[in-house]
């Protein structure tokens, strides 16, 4: 059984589901943050310039990978 997500899109990202996605911040030498939202929690991604390094942030804290 499948069925589909209504979307849509917002000034600063899109509304997909139960999920928003929007850019947060627009750092110096296009780094930036965005943050994606559900109505328990939320998560936000910092991205590098060129899209190598991505970090995840909830909380106000740094979430590591866990190896295993």
């Amino acid at each position: 059984m499948t069925h589909e997500l209504e979307g849509r899109t917002t000034q600063y990202g899109f509304v997909w589901g139960p999920i928003e996605v929007q850019r947060t911040c627009e750092l110096p030498n296009g780094r930036g943050v965005i943050s994606i939202k559900s109505a328990d929690a939320e998560v936000e991604v910092y991205f590098s310039a060129k899209g190598r390094t991505l970090r995840v942030f909830r909380g106000g804290k740094e979430l590591k990978e866990v190896e295993g």
